[in-house]
């Protein structure tokens, strides 16, 4: 039975929705608008979100599967972060949308497929609280919350640069 992983699939392709929503309805100005919290700028910060898909449903798969999941320390993420906003600082907002919309898609197909059974199997990650994570909590933290996570740090920084705008 799949009932689980589509509705979790379903709730994934509505949050990248209101994403690719979010970055078609910003300006030029707000694409480049600066998150205080993350230090990156929208454009970055909706990239990184594209890219970290593929890498965050392979997570979610392996643990589905009961394989040996690639150890990661906050400390790799961080670089890894880094890299990537180094390395994409212009990237364009047709780019990243073209991302969102093939990764989303590749990483839905992924998600629909689990079993329920698969969806409770677990892993202990060490660099996410070092505790016993499912491959459903997976899915609904790291997955989905990723992109809600980050949706707020990108409306806020949109918001704070059309606040000051209006101020001056």
């Amino acid at each position: 039975m799949r009932a689980r992983a589509a509705v979790l699939a379903d709730r994934f392709e509505q949050a990248n929705d209101e994403l690719i929503a979010f970055v078609e309805g910003c300006s030029d100005t707000d694409w480049s608008a600066r998150s205080e919290a993350l230090g990156w700028s929208v454009a970055i910060t909706a990239h990184h979100v594209a890219v970290r898909y593929p890498i965050l449903t392979y997570l979610a798969d392996v643990i589905a599967a009961g394989q040996p999941r690639p150890e990661m320390t906050v400390e790799t993420i961080d670089r890894m972060n880094r890299e990537h906003a180094e390395q994409y600082a212009r990237c364009t907002r047709g780019e990243t949308l073209g991302l969102l919309r093939r990764n989303a898609a590749a990483s839905a197909s992924t998600l629909r497929r689990l079993t329920d059974e698969q969806l409770d199997h677990t892993a202990i990650l060490a660099w996410h609280g070092g505790r016993r994570t499912s491959a459903r909590d997976v899915i609904e933290a790291l997955v989905i919350g990723h992109i809600f996570e980050h949706l707020a740090h990108m409306r806020g920084a949109v918001a704070q640069r059309r606040s000051e705008a209006s101020c001056s």
